[in-house]
């Protein structure tokens, strides 16, 4: 991960977690993500074991799910909970995960093994339940959703404004289109009874 100027930036958009005895269902999943421009990290991957090969992996996979990837997608199943490369990986995801705002772990059911660090209250997809292509689409979504810009904070002075209630003209605007508007006030009653009538307090 690196700072850019409009916040971290990462060599990955996802790092995929999963055992060799699930690496053929993830290897779809990995080539339709990189079919639609997906900056993808998969260890099974053809050129990663020859880059791989020397590297000290227990360095490697630290790195990658704790740091330089925006999401992790772990492959949950009973040979994932019992391997110890994959529960590496999980244990630095689950590292990173505890200083993120946002949901950074987004774990993919291929079985209903219970995973140590996994709460059960934590929404999982279910690969049986959808196809490969359903679930790239999903993540895609999720990918877009998390590069969008948040909301700028209110200004304190529009905070307060909004507090207080309309202006007169911002009342009679509101009285003609509000869905909650019941019925015309007085003329006499001000921008605060127009509010109030409409908030119905």
């Amino acid at each position: 991960m690196a700072e850019g100027r409009d916040g971290p930036t990462y060599e990955y958009d996802v790092a995929l977690s999963c055992a060799p005895e699930d690496a053929v269902y993830v290897a779809q999943v990995a080539g339709q993500l990189q079919e639609r421009g997906v900056r993808i990290f998969f260890e099974f991957d053809d050129h990663r074991i020859a880059e791989d090969w020397g590297r000290d992996l227990q360095v490697l996979f630290d790195e990658v799910f704790r740091k330089r990837a925006r999401f992790a997608m772990p492959f949950v199943s009973t040979h994932y909970a019992r391997r110890l490369w994959s529960t590496l990986q999980h244990r630095s995801a689950q590292a990173r995960a505890l200083f993120e705002d946002d949901a950074y772990v987004l774990p993919v059911r291929l079985d209903d093994t219970e995973l140590a660090g996994l709460r059960p209250t934590i929404r999982c997809l279910v690969a049986r339940q959808m196809t490969v292509a359903r679930l790239v689409e999903l993540f895609l979504e999720k990918l877009h959703a998390s590069a969008l810009p948040t909301a700028p904070p209110v200004p304190a002075l529009r905070a307060a404004a909004a507090m207080a209630g309309p202006s007169s003209v911002q009342a009679e605007r509101i009285g003609k289109w509000h869905p909650l508007y019941r019925g015309p006030c007085r003329a006499t009653a001000g921008p605060r009874a127009v509010w109030e009538t409409i908030s119905g307090l």
